[in-house]
């Protein structure tokens, strides 16, 4: 299987909000563009910047009648763990799920079944170590309905997590309700972060995908072809694996051609 299989949306962030893969282009509210991991991304500034993706019912992982897998993959630069809002979809009576630090700065992937009192959830432990530089984070689930089946990766790694539920989670139902990068379910509740390459399958990627996507701390950027087909050599290094910083794969053009 290739990696830009089931692939449903992604967010390069390299000028605006295009969804580079589906139809679900953002409404940015208050993010600003600045330097990304690859090329662009967005800033957020913790207290009234978000991106509303929309309500497409393939941002459900469940309609009630059982849960697929699904996966979340981006790069963030942490500015503060305080209470970092990376992504969510739902609102705080209606909720479908979301991956974020809470108070202490614990990041925290959590599944509900349409309510706020059934859910899943896994805890990586604290970002505080991650702060001020870029990290990538995947956040999985094979859709089995336990919290067995969530995975969190921490720069290529899976992570040592503790597994948490509340009430009977008995499958996610869509909420009908905007995806949205950088808000925790329509609150006034923000992340404080750069954000960049944020793409969603709906399938568990494996952990070998996500080696891919981290790709040694470069990253890899949608279509995922893991090499540009350039060759030559440019400052008397022949095929560098790099050009002024980005990693050749995440180039499509070098001087034009």
């Amino acid at each position: 299987m290739a990696l830009s299989d089931n692939c449903i949306h992604y967010w390069k962030f390299d000028g605006d909000a295009t969804d580079s893969v589906g139809s679900n282009d953002g409404s940015v509210s208050a993010a600003t563009l600045t330097t990304g991991k690859i090329n662009q991304g967005y800033d957020f500034n913790g207290g009234s910047s978000y991106i509303d993706f929309g309500t497409n019912g393939d941002f459900s992982i469940g309609t009630g009648s059982g849960d697929t897998g699904f996966s979340i993959s981006l790069w963030i630069n942490i500015d503060s763990i305080t209470r970092c809002r990376i992504i969510s979809k739902g609102n705080t009576t209606t909720r479908d799920y979301a991956f974020y630090t809470g108070t202490g700065g614990t990041l925290t992937w959590q599944l509900w079944d349409g309510g706020s009192t059934n859910y899943i959830y896994v805890d990586a432990g604290s970002m505080s170590s991650y702060v001020g530089s870029w990290t990538h984070l995947v956040a999985t689930y094979d859709g089995n309905n336990l919290n067995t089946g969530m995975k969190i990766y921490i720069n290529g790694s899976e992570a040592s997590v503790t597994r948490s539920s509340g009430g009977t989670y008995a499958g996610s139902t869509d909420s009908g309700l905007s995806f949205e990068i950088g808000r925790y379910l329509k609150t006034a509740s923000y992340a404080n972060a750069q954000i960049d390459e944020v793409g969603v399958w709906n399938r568990e990627i494996t952990s070998s995908e996500v080696t891919s996507l981290y790709n040694s701390g470069d990253g890899l950027q949608y279509p995922f072809g893991g090499s540009s087909g350039w060759t030559g050599t440019i400052n008397g290094t022949s095929n560098p694996s790099k050009v002024s910083g980005i990693a050749v794969a995440n180039i499509s053009k070098i001087n034009g051609i």
